[in-house]
């Protein structure tokens, strides 16, 4: 099997796992939600795309790969934004992500009839539709890094929400949908730059891109897709986000006075200090404002303002000093440096040695070592 025929091959069975995973998201119970209906119609608009690319490809008009390309990067906008917004409900707001795939048919419809262009060789044969349709093919790029850019900042949100709210954030953070959408953004760029975009226009003032670099492209492109598609499938905090109890977005924080930051900051302190709530491997913002008295906005103020810190760099902050603390205490000499952390609040052994070395500078070992 010659190197084209097993990209091919690659292509025909990433089709096949897309859409599996697709069909199984939606007959699913188990994985039944908003979120994940977007997911399975992002992997299913992809596997369609697979399969317009392969030799089993169906003729259904020339560009009409750009229509599938602007439903694709909604669906994963839509994706990630009920995520983690928590809707529960299909809005009609929706729809309007997909108009531009929506108008682009009737458009591509009437630009082949005008021109009398039916494939890539009639448009290179008429040097306004050439022009015309590398525009379009432009417009279609910038749609799909904004819809991109769009994902990535609402992620970035997500993650200081969690941060603000929770002590403990290893089990419930999409870090890998955030590095896999970079890594799609990534792919793009050099697909747009290489040319491999098959911009009309510059293929033709460039010349034609290398097919074995085109198909390297693919592979790269089909493998993040497949990815997004197996952890949103696998990963358990999908299904947690119903109890996140996350405070709404849209809800600004309230401005306090410094008087009134500084009395809490100081009771904050001598709570932290005296009962240690950072113990409990779950605390959130909402419980230890409870314990403390006050309300959860005035609370993160503090920590935001005071402290200079996130909720969750405060917590573990503490975790970190009572794991010194037990460290340098012989009482505690029977334990591992791993029943001291979850002693101390932590919940896992990644979270202790990448939040230990944070605040310490070191890892757990080489600190005791160090002493």
């Amino acid at each position: 099997m010659n190197y084209p025929n097993a990209i091919q091959v690659f292509l025909f069975i990433a089709f096949f796992i897309g859409s599996l995973i697709s069909i199984t998201l939606i007959i699913s119970k188990r994985h039944r939600s908003l979120s994940n209906y977007f997911l399975a119609f992002f992997l299913a608009v992809y596997a369609f795309k697979l399969l317009l690319n392969s030799e089993f490809a169906l003729r259904i008009g020339f560009g009409n790969y750009l229509v599938v390309i602007l439903l694709l990067t909604p669906s994963l906008y839509l994706y990630v934004y009920t995520l983690t917004n928590t809707c529960k409900t299909f809005k009609a707001v929706f729809l309007w992500h997909y108009l531009p795939g929506f108008l682009a048919m009737p458009l591509l419809f009437v630009y082949r009839k005008y021109w009398g262009v039916y494939n890539n060789t009639d448009v290179f044969m008429v040097e306004d539709a050439l022009i015309v349709f590398s525009i379009i093919q432009a417009l279609v790029v910038i749609h799909v890094i904004i819809y991109m850019l769009l994902v990535i900042r609402n992620l970035k949100e997500y993650k200081n929400q969690l941060e603000d709210n929770f002590s403990n954030i290893e089990n419930i953070n999409l870090r890998w949908l955030t590095i896999l959408c970079y890594a799609l953004i990534i792919v793009t760029l050099i697909w747009i730059i290489g040319g491999y975009g098959d911009i009309g226009y510059f293929v033709k003032k460039w010349g034609e891109p290398q097919i074995v670099v085109a198909y390297i492209f693919w592979v790269f492109m089909s493998s993040i897709v497949l990815l997004i598609g197996y952890n949103g499938f696998t990963k358990p905090e999908i299904f947690l986000n119903d109890k996140l109890d996350l405070p709404p977005k849209s809800i600004p924080k309230k401005k306090y006075s410094a008087k009134q930051l500084l009395k809490i900051s100081e009771q904050l302190t001598q709570l932290m200090h005296d009962e240690k709530p950072f113990l409990n491997p779950t605390l959130k913002l909402g419980q230890l404002a409870e314990i403390l008295g006050t309300n959860p906005s005035l609370l993160s103020s503090v920590i935001n303002t005071v402290f200079e810190k996130n909720f969750n760099d405060f917590v573990n902050e503490y975790r970190v000093k009572e794991v010194i603390n037990k460290i340098r205490n012989p009482e505690h000499n029977n334990l591992t440096l791993l029943g001291l952390a979850f002693d101390s609040g932590f919940n896992s052994k990644s979270s202790f040695n990448s939040v230990f070395k944070k605040v310490t500078g070191k890892t757990p070992n080489a600190f005791k070592r160090a002493l």
